[in-house]
């Protein structure tokens, strides 16, 4: 059983892309669940949400215990995106590289791998803890954002990874 961190962001502003990245975020939340493995999620962001919240329907459906499956954390003093699964609070307040503890963020210490879908500065944010923390990072460049260059600049390694890791997935990117 794997634990995969999903990370990204939903661009609000673009009503034309937004209900794509959507529908993927909660693809993916669900694939997550039904391939076997735990959704790790940062519980930040209307993304997380939609992540988890898929999940969370996933795990039901299957009469998994979601608290199980899905980890949530939430920065110290803010308020969850999210109820779904088990949500932490983590023993950060930022995630910034410079907090005093140098401490990498518990869901991504957590993962086996991070798939990073489309994003902002955040998004850069969690992929540089990804890998300095030696994690697998997978992204999805098809709804452009952070993702998309962070594919950029690895591309003939990510492509080869998330083809073969998520067959499944990669075909519902392709007939969209």
């Amino acid at each position: 059983m794997l634990r995969i961190m999903i990370v990204g962001g939903l661009d609000e502003t673009n009503s034309e892309m937004l209900p794509k990245v959507r529908e993927f975020a909660q693809l993916l939340g669900k694939e997550v669940i039904s391939q076997g493995h735990v959704l790790l999620n940062a519980c930040r962001t209307s993304f997380d949400a939609a992540v988890a919240e898929s999940a969370n329907a996933e795990a039901i459906e299957k009469g998994l215990d979601p608290t199980q499956r899905i980890v949530s954390y939430v920065l110290t003093g803010l308020q969850p995106a999210h109820t779904f699964g088990n949500v932490r609070t983590s023993q950060l307040v930022d995630w910034e590289l410079g907090n005093p503890k140098f401490r990498i963020p518990e869901p991504i210490e957590a993962s086996h791998a991070v798939l990073v879908v489309g994003g902002f500065t955040g998004t850069h944010r969690a992929t540089n803890w990804a890998r300095i923390g030696g994690k697998a990072v997978l992204p999805i460049p098809r709804f452009g954002g952070a993702a998309e260059k962070i594919y950029t600049k690895n591309l003939r390694h990510s492509t080869a990874v998330t083809q073969v890791a998520y067959p499944e997935i990669n075909s519902k990117i392709l007939r969209n």
